[in-house]
């Protein structure tokens, strides 16, 4: 006997996001728009978070690990320092429901800045510490970054 219908709603889950560290992190995640949270647990457990506060999520730009959305893209703010190259897990969450997980955030980028002083005309090492970064990335020398 039917009786009804089902309709499920959410991120369809599976999305792997990159956020590079000092720069805002945007995520998007694909599936049926339905407003939720998304909290981002670097130690890959969902079920233990409580699902994130509208309010607190939309309060500030700096990282919080978590923010609020009506339609899968999330503000996360501006994440300064990574532990690990490993990925965060994304957790979501319905108003009053489970958080669950729905993809991965990876982050990679400097740790930190680093302040050099060279000489004029003379060689000026580098060093930079920080998560996945490659061989091909380029550092930039000017008064500003990003249009700054």
């Amino acid at each position: 006997v039917r009786f009804g219908s089902l309709e499920v709603l959410g991120p369809a889950g599976g999305d792997t996001a990159t956020c590079h560290l000092g720069v805002a992190c945007t995520v998007s995640l694909t599936g049926s728009p339905t407003p939720g949270g998304l909290v981002v647990a670097d130690t890959g457990a969902c079920a233990e978070l409580a699902p994130p506060d509208q309010a607190v999520a939309e309060a500030t730009g700096a990282w919080t690990g978590l923010a609020w959305s009506q339609d899968h893209v999330f503000q996360l703010g501006t994440r300064l320092a990574a532990s690990a190259a490993a990925p965060s897990t994304a957790c979501w969450a319905a108003p009053g429901g489970a958080t669950v997980p729905v993809g991965d955030v990876v982050f990679r980028g400097p740790r930190g800045s680093a302040e050099v002083i060279c000489d004029v005309g003379a060689r000026c090492p580098l060093q930079l510490a920080g998560v996945s970064l490659r061989a091909s990335d380029v550092v930039t020398i000017g008064s500003g970054c990003g249009g700054d």
